[in-house]
Parts: structure tokens; C-alpha cells; sequence
């Protein structure tokens, strides 16, 4: 009896990994939220208020580039218990965007910056050379100096929590809302976001939400001494978390990028590790030693992060493309 027991058991742990491996998201309309009741208590839904605020930290955008686009962004301000944080998600609709429809999400982390990228991909749009999409930019609370020391615990420290946030607090949330269209929804990270979105498509099978199908890893700081001491095991992360040992096949894609010109730009912190280039490339071997090929890798001629507009155009143009 035991035995078969074990034996059902396995079964289903296994039908579990291979269902969030492959290709089960398709058509997926709902996610299970899992916001507790203080969390959806804290939810407040705004028009944008950036261009009427002054910051001691930069927020960068273009004021007269997002006036543009000002009537299509809500400003969401949602509480988080288990990060003890309030953050400040950014979604831009398209143009011609109907309620009902649905649509991807494309997710960007760091959005003290990243905000200041929906004009330009909103215009892509508007012009008819992308796709309609749903621009989703996650930042911080507005007194919270997002580019410093509280950005790089989120992104290295408490990885896992906010990973938890976005995958079954944030997008089932906004799911409620926006129709979205999860098998074709994409993450982006870069440099230490680049890491974290290493982390979270290397860990996506543990979740019975599946939110995300395409993860961006830009510049990913492997190499960082805010990111190495958190590490459960040295290079953990250079064995994918295990994701390949738990997953025999797997329909997510990745797309892999960096700047040509950008080993110099840190190369005071590298010591023993891996450059930044070093580390995409070492990625990208290992990802073909598993017999994975879901992803395209690209070099820009840039710096550590010039090249993030064009890479973002480009990767539209790819995945989102009319």
C-alpha cells in the first residue's frame, strides 16, 4: 500500500513540474490572487501624478513625451505584507484599447526608470509598427530612493518575495481588471534585474501561476557582492537554480542581451567572477548544454545600459510585432 502510494505520490509531483514547464499557460484567462485582505485594502487606483510632483531622486522621463500619453496610464499604489512595501505600478493601455480584450503584458522592473520607456512603445503602436500591448512598469513609493540600496535587497536579498508579489499578488490583481493574454506576457530586468529575472523563469515551475512567457535578461549583474552573498549555495545560479534538473522541457523564451562596450563600466567589482559578458556567455552555453534553444541572445553596441530603448524596439519588433 505504501508503495503505492509513493508511486501516486510521484505522479503527481511530476505532472505538476511538467504542466508548469510546458505549454499549460496557453489561454490561462485567470490566476489565483493571493493577496491577503490587508493587501487589497491598501489598493488605491489613480491618474498618473508624476508630471505634478518634484523628486529629490530621478525619475526619468520625458514630461512632454508622457503628457502625451497621460489620459492612457493609471498610477496603482498596492501594499505588500510579506516585503513590508508599498510599490507604485505604472499601466499604460494602448491606443485603441477596448475593455474586454485581451491583451499581453509586457512587465518592466525598476520603474524609476523604466515609466520613462512607455511613451516611445506607446507610439510604436499608435504608428501601427507593434502590436497592442499592456505596459506595466513596477517602482516604489515615491519617498522611497528606489535606485539605491532599497533596489538592489529587493532584486538580490528578498528575490524570492518578490517574485512571490509580482507572480500571485500583482498579475492576478491586475488580471481582475485588464484582460490578459498570459502565454504571450512578458518580464523584463536589468543588470541586477537582469539576475532577477535569471531567478524568477529558473524557479517559474514552483508556482501554479503562470504569468509570464517571455523573460528579458539584460546586463545580468552575476558578478555583483550585493548579489553573490545571497546565493543558497555557491553558483546556484550557475546550475539554473536546478530549473533544468525539475523541467526535462520547458515553452518559456528568453531573450539574452548586453552591451558590447560594457565589461569596463564595473570592472572594479568583477574580481574572481565572471564579467558581465562573461556571465551572458557562460549562460548561453549552459542553456545549449541542457538542450534548450527557446532563446535569442544579442550584443548591442553600447554600454551597460544605452542600448535599453533600442533593445526594447527591437525586441517588440520581434515578439510584438503587427
Amino acid at each position: 500500500m505504501k508503495k503505492i502510494l509513493s508511486i501516486s505520490l510521484f505522479t503527481v509531483l511530476l505532472c505538476f513540474f511538467l504542466c508548469n514547464c510546458s505549454s499549460t499557460n496557453q489561454g490561462i484567462k485567470v490566476l489565483t490572487n493571493h493577496m491577503t485582505e490587508t493587501e487589497k485594502e491598501s489598493i488605491s487606483v489613480d491618474p498618473l501624478s508624476l508630471l505634478d510632483k518634484t523628486y529629490s531622486y530621478p525619475w526619468e522621463f520625458d514630461r512632454a513625451a508622457t503628457e502625451e500619453i497621460r489620459d492612457y496610464v493609471s498610477e496603482i499604489s498596492i501594499y505588500d505584507e510579506e516585503l513590508d512595501t508599498t510599490f507604485i505600478i505604472h499601466v499604460t493601455v494602448p491606443p485603441n484599447y477596448k475593455e474586454g480584450k485581451s491583451y499581453p503584458a509586457f512587465v518592466m522592473t525598476d520603474g524609476v526608470w523604466r515609466f520613462g520607456n512607455h511613451p516611445a512603445l506607446w507610439n510604436m503602436m499608435k504608428d501601427g509598427t507593434a502590436e497592442d500591448v499592456l505596459l506595466v512598469s513596477v517602482g516604489y513609493d515615491f519617498s522611497i530612493d528606489g535606485t539605491g540600496d532599497f533596489r538592489s535587497k529587493l532584486l538580490y536579498e528578498t528575490k524570492e518575495e518578490f517574485l512571490n508579489f509580482l507572480t500571485n499578488n500583482l498579475m492576478p490583481y491586475l488580471n481582475e481588471t485588464y484582460s490578459i493574454d498570459f502565454s504571450r506576457s512578458g518580464i523584463y530586468g536589468h543588470s541586477a534585474g537582469g539576475a532577477f529575472t535569471h531567478y524568477a523563469v529558473c524557479h517559474s515551475d514552483l508556482y501554479e501561476n503562470q504569468p509570464f512567457h517571455y523573460y528579458i535578461i539584460g546586463s545580468p549583474g552575476f558578478w555583483s557582492p550585493n548579489f553573490l552573498p545571497f546565493q543558497k549555495e555557491i553558483g546556484d545560479f550557475q546550475k539554473e537554480y536546478g530549473y533544468f534538473d525539475r523541467c526535462k522541457k520547458s515553452d518559456k523564451e528568453l531573450y539574452i542581451c548586453a552591451g558590447k562596450d560594457e565589461d569596463p563600466d564595473y570592472e572594479e567589482y568583477y574580481g574572481e567572477n565572471d564579467t558581465t559578458l562573461e556571465g551572458v556567455e557562460h549562460l548561453v552555453e549552459r542553456l545549449d548544454s541542457y538542450g534548450f534553444d527557446n532563446y535569442t541572445y544579442e550584443l548591442y553596441d553600447s554600454h551597460h545600459y544605452q542600448y535599453i530603448p533600442e533593445m526594447f524596439e527591437r525586441f517588440f519588433q520581434l515578439y510584438y510585432h503587427k
